[in-house]
C-alpha cells in the first residue's frame, strides 16, 4: 500500500527547479520545496489524497508538516522533512516520521523511505 504523504513529498521535490535550489543551499531548497508544495496545496491535491488540510512550518533545516484539526480533533504533526548535505543524526524525540532530503548531484530527493 502506498503512503500518500510520501508521494506528496516526492511530487513536491520532483517539481523543484534546480536554479532555485542549488546544492548546499538548504534555505533555498526549503523555500523552493514550500513553493512547490503550496502549488499542489492550492490545487487541493493533499485533501484529494485523503491527507486533510496541511500546514508547513519551517525551522532551521526542517520543514514540519502539520494536519489541521477538524471536527474536534487537535492539530497534529504528521511528518518532518529534513534538508541536509549529509545524512543527519535524528533525535529520537521527533513526534512524527522524519523524511531525510539531500542533494544527489542532480536534484534534491528523499534519502530514506
Amino acid at each position: 500500500m502506498s503512503d500518500p504523504l510520501k508521494e506528496l513529498i516526492e511530487q513536491s521535490l520532483g517539481l523543484m527547479n534546480p536554479s532555485f535550489a542549488p546544492p548546499g543551499k538548504m534555505h533555498s531548497a526549503r523555500c523552493e520545496f514550500y513553493h512547490q508544495f503550496r502549488k499542489l496545496w492550492d490545487r487541493g491535491i493533499p485533501v484529494g489524497m485523503g491527507l486533510g488540510h496541511l500546514l508547513l512550518i519551517a525551522d532551521d533545516d526542517t520543514v514540519q508538516i502539520e494536519r489541521l484539526g477538524e471536527q474536534g480533533k487537535p492539530t497534529e504533526t504528521i511528518a518532518n522533512v529534513i534538508f541536509s548535505e549529509q545524512i543527519p543524526i535524528i533525535a529520537s524525540n521527533h513526534p512524527a516520521p522524519c523524511y531525510l532530503v539531500a542533494h544527489d548531484g542532480k536534484r534534491w530527493s528523499l534519502v530514506n523511505g
